[in-house]
């Protein structure tokens, strides 16, 4: 962050931010749409480890959230990997 030259405060405040756990029912009530909850869910699929234990039971949490449903996430899953 050093290299955006921010104010101090605003790097505390994203440092604070990034420490917080994640709330998934907050972040499934930013979906407004079904298009939108899959977003959020490819958004994260594409950032996590999925080999790493604790990423694989957050995108599960977070399709359930989302009411995602075992197809849509496993095309969403087939369409990331392409």
């Amino acid at each position: 962050m050093g290299a955006l030259a921010l104010e101090p405060e605003t790097v505390a405040f994203f440092k604070e931010e990034l420490a917080k756990p994640l709330d998934l029912k907050e972040i499934a009530a930013g979906a407004d749409s079904p298009a939108a909850a899959a977003e959020i869910y490819l958004t994260s699929l594409l950032v996590i480890d999925q080999q790493n234990e604790q990423e694989r039971a957050y995108l599960d949490d977070l399709a359930k959230e989302l009411k995602l449903t075992p197809e849509l996430v496993a095309a969403i899953e087939s369409q990331a990997k392409s």
